[in-house]
């Protein structure tokens, strides 16, 4: 599971079936923000009809927010486009302005 996917799933301002999708995706996607799940496997998670999930999952990847690698005889595997890493993320970067310094008491 990745927690980045997950956290990044939830900001996404789309409909219902799309974001409970997503999450189910999101929830089964790995350190490269990459997973395969079934179609089957994603009904039965969100408790959405086969029909509602591939909808959803066009409607996700018009977005922009997935995109599909279709393997003749393979799971299809979906990539998830703009989630933020640990890596993309400066080691150095300033905390917050509207946070008091981590030595003040």
């Amino acid at each position: 599971m990745s927690t980045e996917a997950t956290i990044w799933a939830w900001k996404q301002a789309i409909p219902s079936s799309q974001k409970i999708v997503l999450l189910s995706m999101a929830d089964r996607a790995g350190e490269d923000f990459r997973c395969w799940p079934s179609i089957k496997r994603l009904c039965m998670d969100t408790s959405l009809s086969e029909r509602t999930v591939q909808q959803a999952i066009c409607d996700i990847e018009k977005r922009g927010l997935i995109r599909r690698d279709m393997r003749t005889g393979r799971a299809t595997v979906y990539f998830m486009i703009g989630v933020q890493g640990r890596e993309d993320t400066p080691a150095n970067a300033a905390p917050p302005q509207n946070l008091p310094p981590a030595n003040a008491a």
